[in-house]
């Protein structure tokens, strides 16, 4: 990290795999990157490089792949969930207008937040993109902060 960066709130650590870590950082006024490090601090690896704000990474369970949002403009009404793979390889956007994505314990879907008709609603996607479909429908409301519970333990 540079001097100056300015990082994000953590997320949860539901979906630690190897004691690896994912997390955003600012090295500007406009420009968030996805980095990945070990828990000890060490192996710092850059996995976003754009001019484009890159957060809200998530692993996936099984810690080959990272979901998270992209902001290809400087506003916050253009939000993409892309997902790649551990290293940084094989980015891919998903699908537009969403944001806040997660991996559920099982890592068949992704679920993320989208205001696609006018109000903040819950969403889920295969993770390859295709079956989005809308959870919520909620008139008026407003749903945020969307987390999944953890897997329960046999």
């Amino acid at each position: 990290l540079q001097p100056g960066t300015q990082p994000a709130p953590a997320r949860g650590a539901e979906h630690v795999v190897d004691g690896k870590i994912t997390f955003d950082a600012r090295h500007d006024c406009c420009d968030e990157e996805i980095f990945s490090m070990n828990a000890d601090g060490s192996g710092l690896v850059q996995l976003t490089d754009n001019d484009s704000n890159d957060d809200g990474a998530d692993w996936s369970p099984d810690g080959a792949r990272i979901v998270w949002a992209h902001t290809p403009d400087d506003t916050q009404n253009n939000i993409d969930i892309w997902v790649m793979n551990a290293d940084g390889s094989g980015q891919q956007r998903l699908t537009a207008q969403g944001a806040q994505p997660g991996w559920p314990p099982d890592g068949q879907t992704i679920a993320f937040m989208s205001e696609r008709g006018g109000n903040p609603e819950i969403y889920t996607m295969n993770a390859d993109g295709s079956g989005q479909r809308n959870l919520t429908r909620t008139r008026g409301g407003k749903e945020s902060g969307l987390v999944w519970s953890p897997a329960k333990k046999p």
